[in-house]
């Protein structure tokens, strides 16, 4: 999924960049002598390739954080004998689990009991 959010954002750039090369700024070398395009691939797939490089790290720290949740969660149910007990319900419902009973889930992250957040 985050490979076709990566080709969408490179695609989008490539169609940019091909609008822009079909401007008249580009194309008309009566006018315009200086900025004349004779070819609008080299500007397009340089933009397509930018645009894929950029997608690239912006989707790899999206991707770190899919990992650090789906780690925190694994952590989760490892320390409180394969229970989840802090895990957002969003989160639950993905993974088809449940809450455990008698308790809600706490969706803003509460401490363990006996353990403090320290005040700064």
């Amino acid at each position: 999924m985050l490979f076709l959010g990566k080709l969408g954002v490179a695609a989008c750039c490539g169609v940019a960049a091909f609008a822009m090369s079909n401007l008249e700024y580009y194309n008309n070398p009566e006018k315009y002598p200086a900025t004349y395009l004779s070819s609008g691939i080299l500007p397009i797939a340089v933009a397509v390739l930018t645009g894929y490089i950029v997608a690239q790290i912006f989707f790899s720290v999206y991707e770190m954080a899919i990992d650090t949740v789906l780690l925190s969660f694994c952590e989760d149910c490892e320390s409180n004998s394969g229970q989840p007990q802090y895990a957002p319900p969003l989160l639950l419902e993905a993974i088809g689990a449940t809450a455990p009973k008698g308790e809600s889930p706490d969706p803003y992250g509460a401490q363990k009991p006996g353990r403090q957040r320290a005040n700064r």
